[in-house]
């Protein structure tokens, strides 16, 4: 299921914001972070993206970066 949502948001990545958490489901937390970055550089209202890095961290195990 992981792969098949990467397969997807590559296609169209500014319409998707999964892709950080399937590349950690998948073992891929530097390629995880690296996409989460993005997606909260293209979002100019901060639409809920820093609360999704939060989550994301949260699922990596790295406190300090969720709470920041």
């Amino acid at each position: 299921m992981s792969d098949e949502v990467i397969e997807i948001e590559e296609k169209k990545p500014d319409e998707y914001d999964q892709i950080p958490f399937a590349y950690h489901y998948l073992g891929e937390n530097d390629k995880a972070v690296a996409a989460m970055e993005q997606i909260i550089s293209r979002d100019t209202t901060e639409d809920g993206s820093y609360y999704d890095a939060a989550c994301l961290y949260s699922l990596m195990q790295d406190k300090g970066k969720a709470i920041r």
